[in-house]
């Protein structure tokens, strides 16, 4: 019995291990589109940040010149960059599929932040729709 008692505890201290951890490193906002079709993002300026499209991949990362010090893709297709300045500026975010989103960024020291945007349209997928509709259900 008091083997038992103290499998029991085991388990439950591990599965609160886990979960604890798993719950500090899924710090992700998914963001909508707002109506005035321009994000507000808080951005860190010290350390990087990271920005994707809900269904489709960023191909491009532009601002004024000297606001993004870095910015580079990731395999996943989201974005990585850093930005020193200490103002808020807008960057552009441009797509695979053709979207272009506006963020108004604005800096704080701090965690990197991540995000995932989407837009107001879903992306089309020709290749997609053919093999959907092709497949009896």
């Amino acid at each position: 019995m008091r083997k038992n008692n103290l499998l029991f505890v085991v388990i439950i201290a591990i599965g609160l291990c886990f979960f604890t951890t798993a719950k500090a490193v899924t710090a992700l906002q998914a963001v909508a589109l707002p109506a005035d079709g321009q994000f507000q993002l808080a951005i860190s300026n010290n350390n990087p940040n990271v920005i994707g499209v809900l269904g489709d991949r960023v191909v491009a990362i532009n601002s004024a010149a000297g606001m993004l010090t870095d910015k580079r893709n990731t395999v996943d297709g989201a974005v990585l960059f850093s930005s020193n300045s200490e103002k808020p500026f807008t960057l552009y975010i441009e797509t695979e599929h053709g979207q272009v989103f506006s963020v108004q960024a604005t800096p704080s020291k701090g965690a990197g932040r991540r995000y995932r945007l989407s837009g107001e349209q879903s992306v089309n997928r020709p290749a997609a729709k053919v093999w959907e509709t092709a497949q009896p259900y």
